[in-house]
C-alpha cells in the first residue's frame, strides 16, 4: 500500500509543475517516484524511513540539479525596463484645481489620480487641459495645452524654455541647467 501512496504523490507533484512553475516541485515529484521504487524493491518497509528518504531526496534533487535544469530550461518571463515617468512627459492633464509658477498648491488628474502641479506659464485654471513637461519630486511641471499654429515656422511648445528646465538624469537626481 505504502508504494501506492508515493507513486501517487510522485505523479501528483510531478504534475503539479505545470501550475506551480519553480522547479522545486518537480524535484519533489521525482524525490517521491524513487522512494516508491525503494519502497517497491524492498529496501525500505516502513512509512517513516520512506518520508526521511524522500526528504533527503528532495534536497539532494533541489540542491544539485535545480541550478542546472534552469540553465537549460529559463523560466518564461521578461524584464522590460519602464520609466513612468518617461513616458508620462508629454502627455496631457486635467487640472482640476489652479495651477501657480510660484507655488505647488495647484492639482491635476493624471492616469486615475490626482497629483500637486505647479506651471511654467502663469496660471491655469481649473478645467482646462495641460501639458506635463516634468517632475520636481511629486509635483509635476505642466504648461498650458495650446494648439500651436501650423504657420508658424518656429513651433515651439509655448511656455517651456529648455534652457532653464531642470536635467533629469538616469539616477533620479536633477541638476539645474
Amino acid at each position: 500500500m505504502l508504494k501506492w501512496i508515493w507513486l501517487a504523490a510522485g505523479i501528483l507533484l510531478t504534475a503539479s509543475e505545470l501550475a506551480l512553475p519553480g522547479m522545486v516541485v518537480i524535484f519533489l515529484g521525482i524525490s517521491a517516484l524513487l522512494v516508491a521504487g525503494v519502497v517497491w524493491s524492498g529496501l525500505i518497509d516502513s512509512a517513516a524511513w520512506s518520508v526521511v528518504c524522500w526528504m533527503g531526496l528532495s534536497i539532494l534533487l533541489v540542491l544539485a540539479l535545480r541550478k542546472a535544469v534552469m540553465k537549460w530550461l529559463p523560466p518564461e518571463e521578461r524584464h522590460d525596463d519602464s520609466d513612468e515617468e518617461l513616458d508620462a512627459y508629454g502627455q496631457t492633464a486635467l487640472v482640476i484645481e489652479e495651477c501657480h509658477e510660484e507655488d505647488t498648491q495647484g492639482r491635476i488628474r493624471f492616469r486615475g489620480t490626482t497629483w500637486p502641479a505647479s506651471t511654467t506659464a502663469g496660471t491655469i485654471a481649473a478645467g482646462q487641459t495641460a501639458r506635463l513637461l516634468y517632475r520636481d519630486d511629486l509635483a509635476w511641471i505642466v504648461e498650458p495645452l495650446q494648439e500651436l499654429d501650423p504657420t508658424d515656422p518656429d513651433r515651439s511648445r509655448p511656455g517651456l524654455d529648455l534652457d532653464e528646465a531642470p536635467v533629469h538624469r538616469l539616477d533620479g537626481r536633477r541638476e539645474p541647467r
